[in-house]
């Protein structure tokens, strides 16, 4: 028997609407695809209906493998699959908003700097003109 992660979709005889089905889902090999029930491909992945499970079927046991029994798992693989690289992806823009809040921050420190400084110079600029009109009166 073949090793069934060496087997990608794409080799399988099974028609178009079942392979573009389970890419979209990201079930790349017959590995990926063990790991699922007729029930969970039927119900967690889009536009894969009877006749793209019975075509994976027939092409799976055709080279000795069979889909997973049903157990009483609540939780879809996919789904659990999908809320796992969406809290990967969220905790990726969490890094990175906290990455430029601390530029923001840098940057903020800077401009108060520079108004401070603006400041300082506006008072200095307003005690030597009033030096310069008493001068002048």
């Amino acid at each position: 028997m073949t090793d069934a992660a060496l087997i990608t979709i794409s080799e399988l005889p099974i028609t178009n609407r079942a392979r573009n089905a389970l890419a979209v889902a990201n079930i790349r090999t017959v590995a990926d695809l063990l790991h699922y029930t007729p029930t969970q491909l039927l119900a967690g992945v889009s536009e894969f209906g009877n006749t793209s499970l019975k075509s994976v079927e027939e092409a799976i046991e055709a080279r000795g493998f069979q889909l997973k029994t049903e157990t009483s798992r609540p939780m879809r693989v996919s789904r659990a699959d999908h809320l796992i690289k969406h809290t990967a992806d969220l905790a990726e823009d969490l890094r990175a908003l906290r990455e430029k809040n601390a530029d923001l921050e840098e940057d903020n420190k800077r401009l108060l700097r520079a108004l401070e400084v603006s400041r300082q110079q506006i008072a200095t600029l307003t005690t030597t003109i009033k030096n310069n009109q008493k001068e002048r009166a």
